[in-house]
């Protein structure tokens, strides 16, 4: 068997050693069919030509159980298996969800096995230059326009004075408009307040009051 790590368009394509039983609860399934998204299609439709005809793609899939750990008790070497990957995401406390009758408990300890909390945006103000600059370059290839620079008082107002309460989906937002209409490569605070103000989450007039005149 031989795997592979995709990481991406314009990035690489890494093999990855075999597999083997590193805990007493792993299990090592050799694919034999699998289903496909929309970034398997991009492959398979010739956007990575590094991967040769032949290779199965996917992250849902089915196939027969080669190995597993001693603690693995309901499947043996042999058996057919179909594998699927479940991401799930909330803004919810589920478990006082769960306590006043609005969440399924059986769905919720299904779904409750890894569980990551990622705190908002507001209390990660180290992030939020990251993600601009991330989103900038983005926006610019996407558009096809040069990278935009931000003027210091709009640098200002995105990483310290606003709070963010549509995260970081609401950052997105508010620099994808200013990025598809500049006709420049800076961003000035007259244009910021005049295209992305009614993108934000709080009202156009608050905006404006956070700059200083």
């Amino acid at each position: 068997m031989k795997a592979f790590v995709y990481h991406g368009p314009k990035n690489t394509l890494d093999q990855v050693p075999d597999p083997k039983i590193l805990r007493p609860t792993d299990a090592i399934i050799r694919v034999t069919t699998s289903t496909i998204c929309g970034t398997d299609k991009h492959i398979r439709n010739g956007g990575m030509p590094e991967i040769e005809a032949g290779r199965i793609i996917g992250h849902e899939f089915c196939g027969e159980v080669m190995e597993i750990g001693p603690n693995v008790k309901h499947f043996k070497k042999g058996d057919k298996v179909a594998v699927s990957c479940v991401i799930t995401a909330t803004h919810e406390t589920l478990e006082e969800l769960v306590s006043n009758g609005l969440f399924r408990d059986d769905l919720y300890y299904r779904l409750n096995v890894v569980s990551i909390t990622i705190p908002p945006l507001r209390e990660r103000q180290d992030d939020i230059q990251l993600l601009i600059d991330y989103f900038l370059e983005q926006f610019a290839d996407k558009h096809g326009k040069p990278l935009l620079k931000l003027e210091p008082l709009v640098k200002e107002f995105l990483t310290h004075d606003y709070k963010w309460p549509g995260n970081v989906r609401e950052l997105q937002n508010c620099l994808d408009t200013p990025c598809y209409f500049a006709r420049m490569t800076r961003l000035k605070k007259q244009t910021f307040l005049k295209v992305s103000k009614s993108l934000l989450c709080i009202n156009p007039i608050g905006v404006e009051a956070r700059f200083p005149t």
